[in-house]
């Protein structure tokens, strides 16, 4: 349940992204973000495999706390620096993870991995790249729709 949740956020975060307008819908993506990052935190702490990607922990937790900030008005100083660590470390995590298993097998955790990569880099380092947003939000519905069709 959980990767379907994490899908069907990363599919309406890219949709949200390329299309203007639809801001008012930004709460639906908050509780989506929230319920995903539970579920799948709730699904590894109930897991018996040992050997569990820590990356899912770290996309959890980021899941989590990038929904309460959109929830809530939490100035928290140094936010930003650690939600870009965070979203880096699962991003690495989650590829280094799947080390030993083909990475083709499962291209919608492998553009979640360069998603999260690339949107944690630019949390610490703002950088303006023309069409970078149009860029991560394709990537985003991408691997969404790959993860919801089980790839």
């Amino acid at each position: 349940m959980g990767m379907v949740l994490l899908g069907v956020w990363l599919i309406l975060t890219g949709l949200f992204g390329l299309v203007s307008g639809v801001a008012g819908l930004g709460i639906v993506l908050t509780l989506l973000a929230i319920a995903a990052g539970v579920v799948l935190l709730l699904g590894i702490s109930g897991s018996r495999v040992k050997n569990r990607n820590p990356g899912f922990l770290l996309l959890s937790i980021w899941l989590i706390v990038t929904g309460l900030r959109s929830l809530l008005p939490l100035n928290i100083t140094g936010i930003d620096m650690v939600m870009g660590v965070l979203a880096i470390g699962a991003g690495i995590l989650l590829l280094v993870g799947a080390r030993g298993r083909s990475l083709s097998r499962y291209p919608g955790m492998t553009l979640l991995s360069v998603w999260l990569f690339i949107t944690g880099l630019l949390a610490l380092t703002p950088v303006g790249i023309p069409g970078l947003g149009a860029i991560l939000a394709l990537l985003a519905a991408a691997a969404g729709v790959l993860i919801l069709l089980g790839r």
